[in-house]
């Protein structure tokens, strides 16, 4: 739009130009939006603000020269273009502003993105550009803020990367619900492991308590079980784990009451019963 009016600008085209804006609004930019000078970071630079609120999906172009990357002056800035087309050099463009926009700082998200569709031929000559747009609404005085790719770029740069709003000229925070969703997914997952190990507990004890008398193959593997602790020798856990589960709980059990009848009188062992005489034929 016009930077007095803000209503949509009815100029045409400039002749033989790839970008879609008149003579006028190349030279001065887009009137919907606003180069600033940033209130409070001078290590930010400049900024780009909302001069009225716009809505999701509201067109802008990323514009410059085609040149090749390792022939880019403004390679700080440089937009890719079309495959083989090299990039979009916006060094020395005065009506481009996207050029300013900020990267969101840690505690901020972007909202603009780029779009396929691109203004120009991949051996154009002329000016070139790529399509951007608003991701959400943006309201007015709101800064205009695009993802750089990759916390490398400060990196390589020596740069601290901040957040960037302030209070005349915000900056949309990260979504809380996406923390709170995060949060509430491990907590779910922290409560079903665990119910899942209380369940595994109970069914354990219970199969410990069905265990009242053990099987002689049982009773055997408590007895070996017991003297390889006494000794101190490792002993192989045969299979089935239950069992062997059970037989080391029971022959526990057996020496704890060992200990505590130690000194008592044993009970009076049965005589073993006759077999009856068969008579002869």
């Amino acid at each position: 739009p016009c930077h007095d009016t803000l209503q949509p600008c009815e100029q045409r085209v400039q002749e033989g130009s790839a970008l879609p804006y008149c003579k006028f609004h190349l030279e001065t930019g887009d009137g919907a939006i606003e180069v600033v000078d940033h209130p409070t970071n001078k290590g930010v630079g400049k900024i780009v603000i909302a001069r009225m609120d716009l809505p999701r999906g509201y067109k802008m172009v990323y514009w410059g020269k085609r040149v090749r990357w390792r022939g880019c002056k403004g390679e700080d800035r440089a937009m890719s273009f079309l495959q083989n087309g090299g990039v979009i050099d916006p060094f020395e463009c005065v009506g481009q502003q996207l050029q300013y926009m900020a990267c969101p700082g840690p505690g901020e998200r972007s909202n603009t993105k780029c779009t396929d569709v691109c203004f120009g031929k991949t051996y154009d000559t002329r000016l070139v550009g790529r399509e951007f747009e608003t991701s959400e609404p943006v309201k007015k005085n709101h800064q205009l803020l695009q993802w750089y790719g990759s916390k490398d770029w400060f990196e390589t740069r020596d740069i601290p990367r901040t957040n960037v709003g302030t209070v005349e000229y915000p900056a949309p925070q990260r979504r809380q619900r996406q923390v709170r969703k995060a949060l509430k997914d491990l907590n779910t997952a922290e409560a079903k492991e665990g119910a899942r190990g209380a369940t595994m507990d109970a069914t354990a004890t219970k199969k410990i308590k069905l265990t009242t008398a053990p099987e002689p193959a049982a009773a055997t593997a408590a007895t070996a079980a017991a003297t390889a602790a006494a000794a101190g020798v490792p002993l192989p856990v045969p299979v089935p784990v239950t069992r062997v589960v059970a037989a080391v709980v029971t022959a526990v059990a057996e020496a704890e009451a060992e200990k505590d009848n130690a000194g008592q009188e044993a009970p009076p062992q049965q005589p073993p019963v006759p077999a009856p005489a068969v008579p002869a034929v």
